[in-house]
């Protein structure tokens, strides 16, 4: 397994172009800087052509700050970008029901479609760049199940890998919550370790970023569905 760099980023450097291909463990204090940060990386990657993928336990639930009805307000562009299937939400509360009862065949089906998507834009002269802002093993922490968060982040630390080896550009970004996890160093040790980068959102105000990108549209939702099979719906 890769060792990770904990690296402590100043003010002035750019956590989006530092995560650039690397499977990024981000800490964060509290929801709302959790969901500026999916902005952040989904705004940048948008700018960038890249495919964004929005996988999310709390993707459909309204009332949430980290519900894409709350989120897409700071996200640029988004009904186009949907439209044109430059953006996706995935639904990953089932994904993460059922890593909970041990079966990673959802994230295995996930990772098809990644893969396939950059294929797909390789044969089309498209930009091959994806970036994956994913949840579930922070919802796992969240939750107190460390064990399943470390053995989740571990799966897609072999699948980064592989992806690595063969020059696919995924970016993943893995939200875990600070507050929790200091006051488990071996859990949060053994969490990072299966990461190649460590950012900490505590040292970034991304306010005027994500405000500045934001436009308020009302759009239509693309969902990814994992049951049975992975379906694209408009």
């Amino acid at each position: 397994m890769k060792s990770t760099s904990a690296i402590k980023l100043s003010n002035n450097s750019d956590p989006y172009k530092i995560s650039d291909g690397k499977h990024v463990m981000l800490m964060y204090n509290n929801q709302e800087d959790r969901a500026k940060a999916a902005a952040y990386w989904i705004n940048h990657g948008l700018d960038e052509g890249a495919v964004c993928i929005y996988a999310s336990v709390h993707a459909l639930d309204q009332s949430h700050p980290l519900g894409i009805e709350k989120l897409y307000s700071k996200i640029k562009d988004c009904k186009e970008n949907i439209h044109n299937k430059n953006l996706k939400i995935v639904d990953f509360e089932p994904y993460f029901k059922s890593a909970l009862r041990g079966n990673i065949f959802p994230f295995e089906e996930l990772k098809n479609y990644l893969e396939n998507t950059v294929d797909d834009r390789i044969v089309k002269g498209e930009k091959s760049r994806i970036i994956v802002f994913a949840d579930a093993a922070c919802k796992m922490c969240e939750l107190k199940l460390f064990d399943k968060s470390e053995e989740l982040e571990r799966w897609w630390q072999d699948a980064h890998d592989k992806w690595i080896d063969n020059n696919y550009d995924i970016t993943v970004i893995c939200p875990h919550p600070q507050l929790i996890l200091k006051n488990e160093p071996d859990s949060q040790f053994r969490i990072m370790e299966s990461h190649d980068i460590l950012v900490d959102m505590n040292k970034y105000d991304l306010n005027d970023l994500v405000d500045r990108q934001a436009n308020e549209n009302v759009l239509n939702i693309l969902i990814i569905e994992s049951d049975p099979d992975l379906m694209t719906l408009s």
